[in-house]
């Protein structure tokens, strides 16, 4: 996919590799935990080994690759001894033996000087299409806030939770060893004033019509708070989804 300044698509060089594990540690890892430093100044993970790398470059600045999500299948997961990002912190066996065709976003940046603008919405552009060709029914992944503070969340966790949480047909269960947190009712906290600090990439999958977890997971290595996101395909916001497939 191009348009006049941006091309999107799956990096296919060792160099595109290597300059998105430099993206993620500088602009991603690095942005929630300064402490996590490391001597090559690269984020590399094994689930690389068996993802797709998705990528947005500037040909304005020689192709510079300034955006970036990783996908893994179900294809390249089940049957294979292996799993997704997400089952770190999450239990969804049920929805990987569902019978559906399952896709996994992970690892999502920007570039710092490019973030507001068209990139993002290139990259779920891209992420959309390629769902629907390929007759992809769930989008799955975690989406996090700064910090470890949990209680720092309460009134962001618990409007989402209230109002977009995953059906328990889906099973899905943290692996958090903390207890659940105990969530505010709707006439504790103000819904305008609650969306206003909701992030960025959270605030997108629920207008896709996303749907989040009823438990959160910390991550104490990434210094974050997560929650498991899912969007139906067959049950989402259609008019947003096509006009993110419109621009």
């Amino acid at each position: 996919m191009k348009n006049d300044r941006f091309f999107v698509g799956f990096a296919t060089t060792p160099e595109e590799l290597d300059e998105i594990y430099k993206l993620r540690y500088e602009d991603m890892i690095l942005e929630y935990c300064q402490d996590n430093i490391n001597e090559n100044g690269r984020d590399i993970q094994s689930y690389d080994d068996y993802a797709q790398h998705i990528v947005v470059k500037d040909l304005s600045n020689g192709g510079a690759i300034i955006g970036y999500y990783r996908m893994i299948t179900d294809k390249a997961v089940i049957g294979n001894g292996r799993k997704f990002v997400c089952e770190e912190e999450f239990n969804i066996d049920y929805l990987k033996s569902c019978g559906e065709k399952v896709c996994e976003f992970s690892r999502a940046v920007v570039k710092k000087n490019y973030r507001g603008g068209i990139v993002i919405l290139l990259l779920w552009q891209f992420i959309l299409n390629y769902m629907k060709e390929n007759g992809y029914r769930f989008l799955i992944g975690d989406a996090s806030f700064f910090g470890v503070n949990r209680e720092e969340y309460i009134k962001e966790v618990s409007y989402l939770i209230n109002n977009y949480k995953i059906p328990d047909d889906y099973k899905i269960k943290s692996l958090d060893g903390l207890p659940d947190m105990k969530l505010l009712t709707p006439d504790e906290y103000d819904e305008k004033e609650v969306m206003r600090s909701i992030p960025p990439l959270i605030k997108a999958y629920i207008s896709l019509g996303g749907k989040v977890s009823s438990q959160t997971f910390t991550d104490m290595a990434f210094k974050s708070v997560d929650l498991f996101v899912l969007v139906d395909m067959q049950n989402c916001n259609d008019a947003y989804m096509n006009r993110i497939l419109s621009l």
